[in-house]
């Protein structure tokens, strides 16, 4: 079985001029965790389309989706951090 970490992902949820501050806890595998908590913005999974011309990474398109479950237009990944409390071998 595939090791798996949990990861807190900050992120911005959008409405117009409206911006509201949001968390949520993940758990992903290892390497994407990694990846996310290394490279950030930066991150292919983070990465918005908007900023590098590329599709959306997978984290960017499941915060839209959450926010759009929310009643808002659009969310911007913000920054990945370790759950406070949580030992994931980082």
């Amino acid at each position: 079985m595939d090791t798996m970490k949990k990861i807190d992902i900050y992120y911005h949820l959008i409405k117009g001029k409206k911006i509201k501050e949001a968390v949520i806890t993940l758990s992903m595998l290892t390497p994407i965790a990694d990846d996310v908590i290394k490279r950030q913005r930066n991150s292919e999974y983070t990465a918005s389309a908007y900023s590098i011309r590329e599709p959306d990474g997978i984290i960017h398109q499941t915060l839209d989706n959450l926010a759009e479950l929310q009643g808002y237009d659009a969310a911007e990944f913000v920054l990945a951090d370790i759950p406070q409390g949580v030992h994931n071998g980082y």
